[in-house]
């Protein structure tokens, strides 16, 4: 990485990187060299290095599997430091830093490849992502995960306001479902006033389909009542004799019957 403090000799004062302390007054001393994020120079006796935020001695166990991420995974030197500082935390034993770094960085390259097709329409929310995106390629977790956080919080606002339009919406359907519903059963009268059985048959069976979800009771009453004025036009077909009988008694038989039946098993 690019933030390094070396000192041969004198005053030097180096500060590079996000809170990187680097000041030595070092007049026949040995060379210090710091390296990473928040990682100040130490004054010993003989070459000390600090990289990645941690021991160079550290760090040497497990330089080559670094090297091998960077390759593999294009990892940045930036999040290798948030890598390590994971591993501190975390109490980790060095020991496991060999196995644990792949799993790491195997995760953050996943994590990254998420950000790839990005689904919001939102311009606002597609920006914030970016900007997360670019805080994770960083290392910069915490950021990344408060531009997340206003990011899912203004989808949730979008959810909530577009449910509540729904509801509303859902509501003014079911109330138009009803007005054309009663405008059926009008019409149903207005035919069997007329002894016209064939044609309010018809319309009580547009209104039982047209009955939103939820109205099987009100389903089945206006099925009935489809059903009984096909009785009625084989009840007076019968009287006159023209042979209609025994066709409304089929329609009766296998569409209106069974249709009732399985509203009343369902």
């Amino acid at each position: 990485m690019g933030d390094n403090f070396d000192s041969n000799g004198g005053e030097q004062n180096s500060a590079k990187g996000d809170h990187a302390i680097g000041k030595q007054v070092n007049n026949h001393g040995p060379m210090i060299s710091t390296t990473g994020n928040q990682a100040p120079a130490v004054n010993a006796q003989g070459n000390v290095t600090i990289t990645y935020g941690v021991p160079f001695e550290k760090y040497e166990q497990v330089r080559d599997e670094c090297e091998r991420l960077k390759v593999e995974y294009g990892t940045k030197d930036a999040a290798f430091v948030s890598f390590f500082k994971i591993l501190e935390q975390e109490s980790i034993p060095c020991a496991e830093w060999g196995a644990k770094l792949p799993e790491i960085a195997f995760r953050h390259k996943e994590l990254l490849l998420r950000f790839e097709a990005v689904t919001s329409d939102d311009p606002q929310v597609q920006a914030l992502k970016e900007q997360a995106k670019q805080a994770i390629d960083n290392g910069e977790y915490d950021r990344a995960d408060a531009l997340l956080n206003q990011a899912k919080e203004r989808d949730r606002a979008a959810v909530s306001k577009m449910k509540a339009n729904l509801a509303e919406q859902q509501a003014a359907l079911e109330k138009r479902q009803l007005s054309e519903v009663e405008s059926c059963v009008d019409q149903a009268g207005l035919q069997r006033l007329q002894y016209r059985y064939e044609k309010s048959a018809q319309y009580w069976q547009e209104a039982a389909a047209a009955l939103p979800e939820g109205y099987e009771w009100e389903r089945a009453e206006y099925i009935g009542a489809a059903g009984y004025d096909l009785y009625c036009i084989a009840y007076y077909a019968e009287a006159n004799g023209n042979g209609r009988s025994i066709l409304v008694r089929q329609d009766m038989t296998f569409i209106v019957l069974p249709t009732m039946q399985r509203l009343c098993h369902s």
